[in-house]
């Protein structure tokens, strides 16, 4: 979630920089960074204006424009878009700006024209899909100025991961609250201000809930004679900062209160609402409506609707409706603030494909008894902005309200369990700060009310952690005595993970940790029997399964570091997946993968060394490496046709695949905006790791003794391996025979069709003796005669 560093500051009196806020902020269990939500190509992007536009006098469909980019600069650009115009604030990238895709700007010539830069549109810009024309800028946009600083009003944008359990903190007031605590300030929580008419609001809107579960609480206000226009400099740079467009003025005071409260709502035209009624009930069976993306929506019995007296009128807690948007020629409006069941919406969201900004917040549980606050709020912020007569009172529909939950609190057993002493009265005062109602108290204890804005919150053990939150870890004394235990020389798969680990780290390859639930369609059943294991209650609808492959996360952090400029990759993951087993007693089944890819060089130019390209061989070799570290012994190949992986090799253990090495198919790679080639292999490590700890190990000192090498090149049938070879040579060679590997492999002119040339480089040696060259021979001779006996072998 972003929130603007300016926007906060309205809310709490604080004098820090936006990096000790972002420390703060991350203290406070909410983990918070600067950062831009745009890409940093963007700071190249200039504000220019179109100070004149004639028609291409060699195109039909080209303009040329001359556009003023700065107080001493006029450049000329040729333009494609049907909607450029004289007078247009737009966004310019000039020449040595580049775009997405590798496209660099330089002057050139089009029909004839220069042209100097490109006026951009919302996809050249990463903005969105849209390419029908060029992004129009408001009038007050500072021409020369920066695009970044149009987009976040001159802001300073933070990001926060939060928790699926903080609903609360999707919010400008909710961050607020949390950091007022910490610093001893005062929450300065807007007070809704506005003028009601004569007019009363039952005698205007009725609201019948056909479904109490779905929708616990509505409530409506009606404002009459408003003006739809643009909204104001402040309401524009506010949303911008937190990446949000300016629409009007009606629809960005609901999305300014959004992001002020965390409180979705929703404005509907009230002359379009049939019967001047709202009924809430679930959708009918193939139900069909239009929503504001003038998407058609196929329903089910699942989906609960907003509904006026004929239609529906909105997807409840997802998306309004197209036929009863508020327009430029709309002058009464019907004002939504509702609690819906997060069940109900994410199951709606999960069936329709569509997540909004008041879906993330419905899913994991809005306020309600935040319903009103957020209502009044924005009546008086469309009474300023648009003007209107409010309706006198408000429609409240609250049949069984819902009541905060009550927790006690024992001081001593707090202090006990956090290791510090923390004073009863600065228990109480952490927990007031933070919303908490104090119901009665004595010298031991403490009752609480918690807000419903706190879900999360139920019993006395969360209030521990409440506490420590604000009174900071940090300030935990650390137990200067420790008790030191010789860890156990026993086996444990903790171990063989670590192993893995270090193996692969000594391969020059990073770990990723991914998120281990994922998106039910995520799920790319590369082993060919996964079923995804589905959460009864998802705390989001990009978590609703449990991974059954570490695929999708790969895919996720290989794109992530692409988008970075990195492209040079060596990644590798040891998770945990899960799949269907009906079997079992959890009726699931649980396994250890390692998954590791590779994309780009695996050796950068330097003066010494050539640039060298990874290809499918590298991870091959790579994967023989630690298959070696682990097990002694060379993995074992066999070829299959995989439904995912092109030119894949079954890697195979005991006779039983075990994983599979390939490279991605450009499908996936297209998907993840990814070019190039990606090789990817993923193994189950329950056999992998037996065979680790049934692994014989032994040392033996070093031969003082010379070694003897031989050459041995032979001509076999195509279809015979290396490792077949290699295993005839390891047992006839005795043991002079240390060590035997595969150095050339050759088909060409000189040998025959359906034949290939193997040569192997073996090395002789003993720990006693300098060995005889007689010696040698016999073993050699032993060698060839088995080949030659067994595989029909030819000496070259």
């Amino acid at each position: 979630m972003i929130i603007s560093y300016q926007w906060l500051r309205d809310y709490v009196d604080f004098d820090l920089t936006p990096a000790e806020l972002c420390e703060k902020l991350t203290n406070l269990g909410l983990e918070a960074y600067v950062a831009s939500q745009y890409e940093p190509f963007l700071n190249e992007i200039v504000i220019g204006e179109v100070i004149e536009c004639v028609p291409h006098p060699n195109s039909d469909h080209l303009s040329i424009c001359q556009v003023k980019v700065n107080a001493d600069s006029i450049q000329q650009i040729v333009c494609g878009a049907p909607n450029v115009a004289q007078g247009q604030r737009v966004p310019v990238a000039l020449q040595g700006t580049t775009l997405p895709g590798g496209l660099e700007i330089k002057p050139v010539k089009l029909r004839g024209e220069k042209s100097n830069g490109m006026i951009c549109s919302e996809r050249e810009l990463g903005l969105s899909e849209s390419h029908d024309g060029i992004l129009i800028l408001n009038d007050t946009a500072p021409v020369g100025g920066s695009f970044v600083d149009y987009l976040t009003g001159g802001d300073t944008a933070i990001e926060i991961d939060l928790t699926p359990n903080r609903p609360d903190a999707m919010s400008h007031i909710g961050v607020a609250r949390d950091l007022a605590a910490l610093i001893k300030q005062t929450l300065a929580k807007p007070k809704p201000e506005f003028r009601e008419s004569a007019e009363s609001t039952d005698s205007s809107a009725r609201i019948t809930l056909e479904d109490t579960h779905g929708c616990p609480r509505y409530a409506t206000r009606v404002i009459r004679g408003v003006t739809i226009g643009p909204s104001p400099k402040w309401l524009q740079e506010r949303l911008q900062a937190v990446g949000l467009r300016s629409i009007n003025n009606v629809v960005d005071a609901a999305n300014f209160v959004l992001m002020e409260t965390g409180h979705p709502l929703h404005t509907f035209d009230y002359d379009q609402l049939a019967g001047h009624e709202i009924i809430v009930r679930r959708a009918y069976k193939n139900e069909k409506m239009t929503t504001l993306d003038s998407k058609e929506r196929q329903l089910n019995e699942e989906i609960l609707l907003i509904c006026d007296g004929e239609k529906p009128v909105a997807i409840a807690g997802i998306m309004g409706g197209e036929n009863s948007e508020v327009m430029e020629q709309t002058t009464n409006i019907l004002i939504e603030s509702a609690y819906f069941d997060p069940v109900t919406i994410r199951r709606g969201a999960k069936f329709l494909g569509l997540s909004s900004e008041a879906s993330k917040r419905f899913e994991r549980g809005a306020d309600p008894s935040g319903v009103i606050y957020a209502l009044e709020r924005l009546t008086g912020l469309i009474q300023e902005l648009a003007g209107g007569q409010v309706s006198k009172g408000v429609v409240d529909a609250y049949p069984k309200p819902i009541s905060p939950a009550e927790v006690r609190l024992r001081y001593k057993r707090c202090s006990d369990l956090l290791g510090v002493d923390i004073p009863a009265e600065t228990q109480r005062q952490i927990l007031t700060d933070l919303g908490m109602e104090t119901l009665e108290s004595s010298d031991q204890e403490t009752a609480f009310r918690i807000p419903t804005f706190r879900p999360d919150i139920t019993r006395e053990a969360d209030l521990f952690e409440e506490i420590l939150r604000v009174y900071g870890q940090h300030n935990v004394p650390v137990n200067t005595h420790f008790r030191v235990t010789s860890q156990a020389l026993g086996k444990s798969s903790n171990k063989f993970r670590n192993a893995l680990r270090e193996i692969m780290v000594g391969m020059g390859y990073h770990e990723i940790m991914s998120v281990s639930l994922v998106m039910e369609n995520q799920h790319p059943r590369l082993f060919g029997d996964e079923k995804p294991v589905e959460l009864l209650n998802p705390s989001s609808r990009e978590m609703t399964t449990v991974r059954s492959s570490l695929l999708p996360g790969m895919e996720t952090a290989l794109a992530y570091n692409r988008r970075h400029r990195q492209n040079n990759i060596h990644l590798f993951e040891v998770g945990q997946v899960s799949t269907v087993d009906k079997n079992s007693d959890t009726s699931a089944r649980e396994s250890t993968h390692i998954a590791f890819l590779q994309q780009g060089l695996v050796q950068e130019k330097t003066w010494l060394t050539p640039e060298i390209e990874s290809t499918f061989y590298h991870l091959k070799g790579d994967l023989s490496k630690l298959w070696r570290s682990l097990t002694g012994d060379d993995p074992k190949f066999v070829t299959v046709d995989h439904a995912i992986l092109k030119h894949c090799y079954g890697i195979l253990l005991d006779g039983e695949i075990v994983g599979y090495l390939g490279e991605l198919p450009e499908n996936r790679l297209e998907n993840l905006d990814i070019s190039g080639n990606v090789f990817y292999a993923e193994i189950t490590t329950a056999a992998l790791e037996k065979a680790y700890w049934n692994r014989e190990k032994s040392f033996i000192l070093f031969s003082p003794y010379p070694v003897v090498e031989r050459d041995l090149s032979l001509v076999i049938d195509e279809t015979i391996s290396h490792a077949e070879i290699q295993k005839v040579i390891e047992e006839k060679g005795g043991n002079f025979l240390q060590e035997s590997y595969l150095y050339d492999l050759y088909q060409g002119n000189t040998i025959a069709t359906g034949q290939k040339s193997l040569t192997f480089r073996l090395v002789f040696q003993t720990l006693d003796r300098t060995l005889t060259e007689r010696e040698v021979d016999q073993a050699f001779d032993r060698i060839v005669w088995s080949l030659k006996t067994d595989f029909n072998a030819n000496l070259r």
